[in-house]
């Protein structure tokens, strides 16, 4: 059974967001969409840390990107 994506959440602005995918989560943190001194949080944190404390590797990106391409349900996109 393939592994459940993980799953970010992120305070900007003091705004809560999320879920966001591996893949989607490093494109904020490399775009600059999430500063360092935002708050983000996935499972196995035991609380919020500060962005600039973590990091999601670029396999673990293309991962989550694959994943998400694999549930989309192509009947739709014309």
């Amino acid at each position: 059974k393939p592994k459940e994506p993980r799953q970010w959440y992120c305070t900007i602005d003091g705004e809560r967001s999320g879920p966001f995918g591996d893949y989607e989560m490093r494109y904020k943190l490399l775009s600059a969409a999430i500063r360092s001194d935002d708050l983000v949080w996935t499972d196995g944190l035991a609380d919020w840390v500060q962005a600039k404390n973590i990091t999601v590797s670029k396999d673990s990106a293309e991962r989550s990107m694959k994943q998400d391409i694999d549930r989309t349900d192509w009947s739709y996109v014309i």
